[in-house]
């Protein structure tokens, strides 16, 4: 998992009631989820979750949760091209792009 996200099979993609954004369950609406591909906040437009490959995975943006997430990330990558003031503040293994 990469630093600021996550990845989960797409039927764990579930929009919270009262969001900003449609309420929407991978499990009754496939379609409309997977044809979303990148869902963004409607008040700021911040990217919430992503559904890629094809529909069977939802990489999700870590700061929309509500709740405190119960994985953390495994490393970090592309802090090659980070901004400067950004402080990384775990041990979690860094590599400068993806794949390093």
């Amino acid at each position: 998992m990469a630093a600021g996200g996550s990845t989960a099979g797409a039927g764990a993609a579930r929009c919270a009631t009262g969001s900003p954004t449609p309420s929407c369950t991978r499990a009754t609406a496939t379609a409309r989820v997977a044809a979303l591909n990148d869902t963004r906040c409607a008040a700021c437009g911040s990217l919430l979750f992503s559904v890629v490959r094809g529909g069977a995975y939802v990489h999700v943006a870590m700061g929309s949760l509500a709740d405190a997430p119960s994985i953390r990330p495994s490393e970090h990558i592309f802090v090659g091209s980070k901004a400067p003031w950004f402080e990384i503040t775990d041990d979690a293994p860094q590599a400068d792009e993806y794949g390093d």
